[in-house]
């Protein structure tokens, strides 16, 4: 019962000459060939039955097998790409928590450092007979106890956001009048920085959590300051359509390469000039809490930014409607 393709190789009895078109080239090529057999001796003639190929019927027969081991080949292949995958992320993400450590032990340090110089300069020089001076010192510690704890915060606040734990306080909340208040509070840290406000005519209100917003707004307006540069301006710029609230922070600092763009976004992802040199000390926290906090509000955010041409973020967030 195997269909395949076959011819018959006709012989002389007696000499063995091949009686038929067929040559003897064709019979030594054959993946089968039978023994010769005479089954009428009138006839004077012996036959051999030919079969050219029997791939086909060995594959068709083998299809099965063929078949599941080539998924299982597949599937094996697959498993390793997904194990390499995983590795080279895992890898990228351990570089990067390294890379996290060092900066926010430096960042952790600084505050510190400067705190301890100026309480040992207040009991060192006794500074209590100075009061100009000695309110000089507080002031510059009580600057880097509130940089610390705000650095502490960024922490808690994302581990909070990535557990589930950080419930928002939704509330009507006029964005103009808190991104008036983070204006107001940088333009008094930053007094040699340019920061510009530009409100809409018209109010713009949400439904949302006072304290993440303001968080966002506050991040957002700090690295405008920080990887601006020296003279940076920053520009601050809130209006309203149908359906959102557009916010926008600009600044007319170095720009982001294309390349860096979609990544911005990741937790611990820095944007580096030099391999191993940050220009400007971070976490690399802060842009990748803005974006979950604004995809909580159910809202988006991008970034805008060409080399030399400065960066901008522009926020939208859904407007508060009344049902």
């Amino acid at each position: 019962r195997i269909t395949v393709n076959y011819f018959i190789m006709k012989y002389d009895w007696e000499t063995g000459a091949i009686m038929n078109k067929h040559t003897a080239a064709e019979v030594k090529a054959a993946d089968y060939r039978s023994e010769s057999y005479s089954y009428n001796i009138r006839l004077y003639n012996n036959f051999q039955l030919v079969v050219p190929s029997l791939q086909g019927v060995v594959f068709y027969r083998m299809r099965y097998f063929l078949l599941s081991s080539f998924f299982m080949l597949l599937l094996t292949g697959a498993a390793f790409y997904f194990v390499f995958r995983l590795m080279k992320h895992q890898n990228i993400y351990a570089q990067a928590r390294i890379a996290f450590t060092s900066n926010m032990t430096h960042e952790l340090k600084t505050p510190v450092a400067v705190m301890e110089a100026a309480l040992d300069a207040i009991t060192r020089y006794q500074l209590t007979n100075d009061p100009e001076k000695l309110l000089q010192y507080i002031n510059i510690s009580k600057t880097e106890l509130h940089r610390l704890n705000m650095m502490i915060e960024k922490v808690l606040n994302l581990d909070e956001v990535d557990s589930g734990e950080a419930k928002l306080r939704s509330e009507l909340y006029d964005v103009q009048q808190g991104l008036e208040q983070v204006v107001r509070s940088m333009q008094l840290q930053h007094t040699a920085a340019g920061i510009h406000y530009h409100p809409s005519a018209e109010p713009c209100f949400l439904d949302g959590d006072p304290v993440h917003l303001t968080n966002v707004f506050y991040n957002l307006i700090d690295n405008a300051l920080k990887y601006g540069g020296k003279d940076v301006q920053v520009d601050v710029r809130c209006h309203c359509t149908a359906d959102n609230i557009v916010i926008s922070v600009k600044d007319n600092g170095p720009g982001i390469a294309k390349i860096y763009q979609a990544r911005i976004f990741e937790r611990f992802f820095r944007v580096q000039d030099n391999v191993d040199v940050h220009n400007v000390k971070g976490s690399g926290l802060g842009l990748n809490y803005v974006k979950q906090i604004v995809e909580k509000h159910g809202g988006k955010i991008r970034v805008v930014s060409d080399l030399g041409k400065g960066t901008e973020f522009i926020i939208e967030l859904p407007v508060y409607n009344e049902v």
